[in-house]
């Protein structure tokens, strides 16, 4: 049960603290005093989209604070939801950071808001089906279904996609055969350039790098380093501190040993094996047209292009084995997906004859007794099958005696619609509803009289069992409420601000008087 609103620097509102009482809760006010923002204020707290429109103008952020009493539970539930200027939101559940699909989860077992919005939903076909599903209890159905031909559509798509796939391999599998072969027959490997522009290097310049070795190796004299070794090996004798100097020459003699032997070494390939330059040249030259080609820019690329080529052809050969597999799977999830079909389109049928006399009854209460109700299920062919079943819901109605029924978007007028909808969530609380409050914004829109006076009774009757929250400008309506609210709106300080109060009797009286004749029905009471 919501016993507490807290509002904070929301549109006009600068601070307002509205209480609730169990039972029958209603709030009047003048058009424009602000009535608007408190079911504003309720949708934040079922993670509706928040626009930083909403904050008060010169204002940081808008707060809204729900503090809701729980059936079994010591300590209140408190969702805080906060809107800052820049478009940000947050929310809390009893002080703990929540995402928005907390909120969305958790209120429809808290509170459940029916709207002139709501009205025009009714209006949509899409949302029947929902309806029925929910009046029946056949959300459990409904999504092992869906789960089915979610399964039979993902295994068609896939089906379709590997054999658009086939398809286009087929028609390109003699060009990628003939890339493939063309890699293939290259042989490459990695680091093949690089070596292969050395020995290049090496080739062009064999002279100069002949030449050159030759005079490294004269230059490096080994046999003149040992004797230099053994000069100061002597003189150490006469000062001990010639020894290091003889053991870093020792070390570099090792060195220059070692270098004078790899350039002997290198100096005997150049002449044993010279290199082929022209099969050098022409072997990069492959590399560079092959490059080109292939768009790639190191041979790594075009080893890889290869390999992607040559699982294409293996593919290729194992397009039937995949498509067989993946016919398999779609015949089952088809298969499984009719048997849940047929469960859940025989419950519908079922609910939706309970439906149909449930809302008459509703109806009959709201003074459209004659008014027939029928829910139509029309079949469609399996192409048209979606989530939702394989069959299309409309609810139908005949508000006169001897007028065939159609659907409410050709036929029903406001004040029946709001009668409908009051209907509908009777329907739904005495079957399925979880909720403990349920709030009603202005739906009687578009009737008055005895069908008005009937619209409070039903509220009424509901708020036997529920807490009943009803924004209204009917006085009929007003007047069978146990709690009422009167909001309004002053200016202070040079700003508009939104205030509430809980009416005593005498003030009720007062504000009835109002919404029956304004000025001059309030004057023959005073």
């Amino acid at each position: 049960m919501l016993t507490e609103l807290h509002i904070r620097h929301l549109a006009i509102i600068e601070d307002l603290v509205v209480s609730f009482s169990p039972g029958f809760n209603v709030l009047t006010g003048e058009t424009g005093a602000g009535k608007t923002m408190l079911v504003v204020a309720l949708d934040l707290l079922r993670g509706a989209r928040a626009d930083a429109d909403l904050v008060r103008h010169g204002c940081a952020e808008a707060s809204v604070i729900g503090i809701f009493e729980i059936a079994g539970k010591q300590e209140p539930l408190i969702i805080r939801r906060t809107v800052s200027a820049e478009g940000k939101s947050r929310a809390t559940l009893d002080g703990e950071p929540v995402p928005l699909q907390t909120l969305k989860e958790l209120q429809g077992s808290l509170f459940d808001i029916a709207s002139q919005h709501e009205q025009q939903r009714l209006m949509d076909t899409a949302s029947h089906c929902d309806l029925l599903d929910q009046w029946g209890g056949l959300a459990p159905l409904q999504k092992n279904y869906a789960e089915s031909f979610a399964r039979w559509k993902q295994a068609l798509s896939r089906l379709s996609e590997l054999e658009a796939r086939q398809q286009r391999v087929e028609q390109q599998q003699e060009w990628i055969r003939f890339q493939y072969d063309e890699l293939q027959k290259a042989d490459l490997k990695e680091g093949e350039e690089e070596n292969l522009q050395g020995q290049r290097d090496r080739a062009r310049h064999a002279a100069q790098l002949h030449e050159a070795v030759g005079q490294a190796q004269e230059l490096l004299a080994p046999a003149a380093m040992a004797q230099s070794r053994k000069i100061l090996e002597k003189a150490a004798g006469l000062d001990s501190t010639l020894s290091p100097l003889t053991a870093l020459i020792e070390q570099a003699q090792v060195h220059l040993e070692e270098v004078s032997r790899t350039l002997a070494d290198y100096e005997n390939r150049l002449e044993e094996a010279p290199a082929d330059i022209e099969a050098i040249e022409s072997r990069l030259a492959l590399i560079e047209q092959l490059k080109r080609k292939y768009h790639a820019t190191q041979i790594s690329e075009l080893i890889a292009r290869q390999e992607t080529f040559a699982a294409e052809l293996d593919a290729a050969g194992h397009f039937e084995e995949q498509s067989a597999q993946i016919r398999v799977e779609a015949e089952a999830a088809h298969s499984e997906m009719r048997v849940r079909e047929k469960k859940l389109t025989d419950q519908r049928k079922k609910s939706a004859e309970l439906l149909a006399k449930k809302v008459e009854k509703e109806l009959s209460d709201l003074a459209m007794s004659q008014t027939q109700f029928f829910v139509r299920s029309e079949e469609l062919p399996e192409e048209s099958w979606s989530e939702k079943g394989s069959c299309s819901i409309e609810f139908l109605i005949a508000p006169n005696v001897g007028e065939p029924l159609k659907g409410l978007v050709r036929i029903a007028s406001g004040g029946e619609l709001s009668r409908l909808l009051l209907a509908l969530k009777s329907a739904l609380i005495g079957k399925t509803a979880l909720a403990e409050t349920f709030i009603f914004d202005e739906i009687d829109t578009g009737i008055g009289g005895a069908v008005a006076f009937a619209i409070g009774r039903k509220m009424a009757a509901l708020a036997q069992k529920h807490q009943v929250v009803c924004i209204t400008h009917l006085p009929q309506v007003a007047s069978q409420a146990s709690h009422h609210l009167s909001i309004c709106k002053k200016v202070e300080k040079g700003r508009t601000i939104t205030c509430i109060e809980t009416l005593p009797e005498a003030r009720r009286k007062e504000e009835i008087a109002r919404m029956l004749g304004g000025e001059e029905m309030l004057k023959s009471l005073r």
